[in-house]
């Protein structure tokens, strides 16, 4: 897990540095229309958006609090994949080397007891 902690830190530090980069120097008001009105611009939306669906479903499935899924839910919307990105370094130390807890979180009894094999004696 060692590696994609590293991966995940590297991709906050990213999102940090490029979300502060754009609210200091970013003005929507001229560089959105620009991105509307260029195919790439859409396109880009489109997948960003598909993306933070699919995280957010994720999300939703290992999560059982409901406050703690819409809390999230609004930040991946605000923040996108800083979120994600930091949502996924603190299971990754949640988790405890279990990737199991990791990927099912709060469903992972449940998850395993339904699918475990049983043993022969």
């Amino acid at each position: 897990m060692k590696y994609f902690k590293f991966v995940y830190y590297l991709c906050a530090l990213a999102m940090i540095f490029s979300l502060g980069n754009v609210f200091i120097n970013g003005d929507f008001s001229i560089e959105g229309p620009a991105l509307l009105s260029n195919n790439w611009g859409i396109m880009s939306l489109v997948d960003l958006f598909a993306g933070i669906l699919v995280f957010s479903t994720w999300i939703v499935f290992r999560e059982d609090n409901p406050l703690i899924i819409g809390v999230l839910i609004v930040l991946m919307g605000l923040f996108g994949f800083l979120t994600a990105s930091l949502y996924i370094l603190f299971n990754l130390y949640k988790a405890d080397g279990d990737w199991a807890k990791f990927f099912l979180g709060s469903k992972r009894k449940a998850v395993i007891e339904k699918w475990s094999i049983p043993k022969k004696h």
